[in-house]
């Protein structure tokens, strides 16, 4: 019965590759190249990312499609922590569809305000590119502001704050906006651990429009920092298997990525199955 259910698991989480690869992947940083200065995109279209100020590699990570390697940022000012950057991609543009998603990693936090309760660190990045255009919806940046998942989007945002990430536990995070004529902030769909969440709107009636390189700034896809907004914090614990595609994933392949099954799969597999599915991501 176990190499039953061994087999079944391998064969669902081979369909979610199979999924996710014919997605248009216009980048993909797995992170497991373990050593080195350099993040290699293994999307093929070349974006690979340079590494600044020496963030460290690791080993533990839970992402879905490779379990071994990742990155961990220190989280200082001005990106003295590190961070990375893929010199010359730009990053989908415009108001054509985007996906963006990661493992994340975000220590919790040990100073305690005069209530006793935990005090979160304001905007730190994930991932992000643009430009700080607030009349036009410049820029993407998936970040942790207060613990929370939020998309500072420039002259709005998308954010949950139903619950916090940063707890020391691994999760997966995403951010979709859909494939649609003039696409607003108030599209875009959040996804924590593969499940759609109800997301909050500064702003939903503009049409999002990503401005691309400016040679008075710094618009290049950044992991780990956002080079433009400099009042904004690099990221502090670990990051993994960050993609980015231009288009719309729907909900089932982005539950592939972040190693989460099909209602019908989880009726095939048991609670057992499931459990075990479930315990690589601890």
């Amino acid at each position: 019965m176990c190499k039953k259910v061994l087999c079944l698991m391998t064969f669902v989480l081979l369909l979610g590759l199979v999924s996710n690869a014919s997605a248009a992947l216009d980048a993909y940083w797995a992170l497991e190249d373990g050593s080195g200065s350099t993040a290699a995109d293994t999307s093929g279209n070349g974006h690979d990312a340079t590494l600044v100020n020496y963030p460290s590699w690791t080993t533990g990570a839970p992402d879905g499609a490779s379990p071994s390697g990742a990155l961990e940022f220190y989280g200082d000012a001005d990106g003295i922590g590190g961070y990375g950057y893929a010199a010359g991609y730009s990053g989908p543009l415009g108001n054509s569809a985007i996906t963006s998603m990661a493992w994340i990693k975000a220590p919790t936090p040990t100073e305690v305000d005069g209530n006793g309760d935990l005090v979160y660190d304001h905007s730190r990045d994930i991932l992000s590119w643009g430009t700080d255009v607030g009349w036009d919806v410049g820029r993407w940046e998936l970040t942790l502001d207060w613990g929370s998942l939020f998309l500072g989007m420039a002259g709005g945002n998308v954010n949950y704050y139903g619950v916090k990430l940063a707890d020391g536990q691994w999760h997966h995070v995403a951010a979709v906006l859909p494939d649609k004529v003039d696409a607003t902030i108030g599209d875009v769909k959040l996804y924590i651990d593969g499940l759609e969440v109800a997301a909050s709107y500064g702003q939903p009636q503009k049409v999002v429009n990503l401005h691309g390189p400016d040679p008075n700034t710094l618009n290049d896809v950044y992991i780990g920092w956002y080079a433009e907004g400099k009042s904004t914090s690099p990221w502090l614990g670990e990051i993994d298997d960050v993609r980015i595609y231009d288009s719309e994933l729907t909900t089932a392949e982005i539950q592939a990525a972040a190693g989460v099954p099909e209602p019908a799969t989880v009726a095939l597999l048991g609670l057992g199955g499931l459990a075990l599915l479930r315990r690589r991501k601890k």
